[in-house]
């Protein structure tokens, strides 16, 4: 389970990228499942493809945005051998986000 953000849009700057990282670094600590080792490769500055929603929207509002990429087998880092990925994991992954958003919200403009 990884970010795929949008660090290769012409406008990505350093604001965002503190965004970015905050909102990475909570939910790596209110989530076991979720991981930023491993994930896509990060496009150069200004080679994003804007075709990809999360680069549009960050372009078009100037603004914090990821997709989450998740497992529907399991998760490499903590697998379940008995149940895999299940509803009630995908809940407290939720919760996990609702706290990564809180940390970064005030910083929103």
């Amino acid at each position: 389970m990884f970010l795929a953000g949008s660090q290769g849009t012409p406008s990505y700057n350093d604001r965002l990228a503190r965004l970015r990282d905050r909102f990475s670094d909570v939910l790596k600590m209110a989530s076991a499942d979720f991981q930023s080792e491993y994930g896509y490769d990060i496009d150069a500055p200004g080679k994003a493809n804007m075709t990809v929603a999360t680069n549009w929207v960050a372009e078009r509002f100037d603004c914090l945005a990821n997709t989450l990429e998740m497992p529907f087998k399991d998760n490499n880092n903590l697998p379940d051998a008995d149940m895999g990925w299940s509803p009630e994991r995908s809940i407290k992954l939720g919760e996990a986000s609702l706290m990564a958003m809180l940390a970064v919200v005030d910083e929103l403009s």
